[in-house]
């Protein structure tokens, strides 16, 4: 009885010395584990807050680079509209350059320009006058077609009126290239005698059967080709118009 009170005695005071011990382990392992964890976890805030700062600091420049993107592109689309400008002002200052080039390479003025110009002539208008068959005769049309060419110097006192007489080719080249020239002649005197064109501002010639304006193997082609082609010229200053062919 007395030994199983002893043992039991033993026994319960083994128990609490080692609960004991066991306490004093936790604290000594756990305490200081507990303390790295709650610096950690003071270390993820502080990171944490860091971290949106810098997020806030990176919205901020980028918005800032953004608006000076925006108004680089704006400032360049400005400098390219002006350049724009610029080229075009260029361009036409080049074109008056070189046309003020041309004067003074050659030694002109404008004046003189125009000067040269009223002595060189461009077609006004033309008619073709048709004959017939081994004819040289004018019709009542061929006059009235000279008569409307004429009109068209207006009030001129300087113009030219150039004649040239063809035939098809029926016959010798000879007899042709004498009953072009006297189509060529009867065009000349209505124009002289009737219109009041003075010789001076006629040109005239007889070409015969060459350079044809039909097909001679055909009757219509041939009635073409027996024709005089008078063509009035005025001069350049003073053309303002583009050939009348009727």
């Amino acid at each position: 009885m007395k030994r199983s009170m002893i043992f039991g005695a033993a026994a319960i005071s083994l128990l609490v010395a080692s609960g004991c011990a066991s306490k004093k382990y936790v604290r000594e392992t756990v305490a200081p584990v507990q303390q790295r964890v709650d610096e950690l976890d003071t270390k993820t805030t502080e990171n944490r807050d860091e971290i949106a700062k810098l997020d806030e600091r990176v919205d901020k420049d980028i918005s800032r680079l953004d608006e000076r993107t925006e108004s680089a592109l704006q400032d360049a689309a400005k400098a390219q509209e002006s350049a724009d400008k610029a080229q075009g002002s260029a361009d036409a200052a080049s074109g008056e350059a070189n046309d003020a080039r041309t004067f003074a390479g050659a030694g002109l003025t404008r004046l003189e320009q125009t000067m040269i110009d009223m002595t060189r002539f461009e077609p006004r208008g033309t008619e073709a006058i048709l004959f017939g068959f081994d004819k040289s005769a004018l019709t009542p049309e061929a006059k009235q077609q000279l008569s409307s060419l004429i009109a068209q110097a207006g009030s001129r006192s300087r113009y030219v009126v150039e004649v040239r007489g063809f035939t098809d080719t029926t016959g010798s080249a000879d007899y042709n290239l004498r009953l072009s020239q006297r189509r060529a002649d009867a065009v000349v005197r209505e124009l002289n005698s009737t219109l009041n064109v003075p010789l001076r501002a006629i040109h005239q010639i007889g070409l015969g059967q060459d350079a044809p304006m039909a097909d001679n193997k055909t009757k219509d082609g041939r009635k073409q080709n027996r024709r005089v082609e008078v063509t009035l010229y005025v001069p350049r200053a003073e053309a303002g118009s583009q050939v009348s062919r009727n």
